[in-house]
């Protein structure tokens, strides 16, 4: 809400509200936005579907994947095993201390209580563009545009500006290329309730 204050849109109104639990008025919003949200429900369809409830006719929803298998994961999946490798000595440790210490001592060291959070944490699933449409579709939506939106993770370069350079490139020579950029890290898809 601060930032469509400084931005001078004085006619937004922004609710926080439990989407799962609270039951807000139907047909309230205009506009919905769903950055990294649906891929955490165990019914994606049920997500989209209570989002399309929740949209006035002719409303908005902008919905953001992860992708399955994008380009940037393939072509750079040995760098990644290479780059892991170097860059975690503490699990290099680990597994060294494991090859050379006692079995009894590996086991005292590995008795250590389990993380309460770690049982509660969501698992996170990832789709192809193809999949989020079929689902939008099944939810009652009309897919309006849908593109890759990254193309690069942020770990594998050591500033962020090289990689939004590199993703700003494959944007503009990818441009007449869908099939290219489906295969993005983020796929974000633009829905209007019919």
């Amino acid at each position: 809400a601060a930032n469509a204050k400084v931005l001078g849109l004085n006619n937004c109104r922004f609710e926080v509200f439990d989407f799962v639990n609270d039951a807000p008025k139907k047909e309230e919003f205009d506009g919905l936005l769903a950055l990294g949200f649906i891929e955490y429900f165990d019914d994606p369809v049920w997500v989209l579907k209570r989002m399309h409830e929740l949209l006035k006719p002719g409303g908005m929803a902008v919905v953001q994947i992860w992708s399955r298998r994008p380009i940037g994961d393939v072509v750079m999946a040995p760098a990644y095993r290479l780059f892991d490798g170097v860059a975690h000595p503490l699990r290099e440790l680990k597994r060294l201390g494991k090859a050379v210490l006692p079995q009894k001592v590996v086991q005292r060291l590995q008795k250590t209580p389990p993380n309460p959070r770690s049982h509660n944490e969501p698992s996170h699933r990832r789709y192809t563009p193809a999949e989020l449409h079929k689902m939008a579709v099944a939810a009652g939506f009309e897919v309006v545009d849908g593109r890759g939106s990254r193309f690069f993770p942020s770990r594998f370069f050591f500033r962020d500006g090289t990689r939004v350079h590199w993703d700003e490139r494959l944007q503009e020579g990818t441009k007449d290329k869908p099939r290219v950029r489906a295969r993005a890290i983020d796929y974000v898809a633009a829905l209007e309730k019919v």
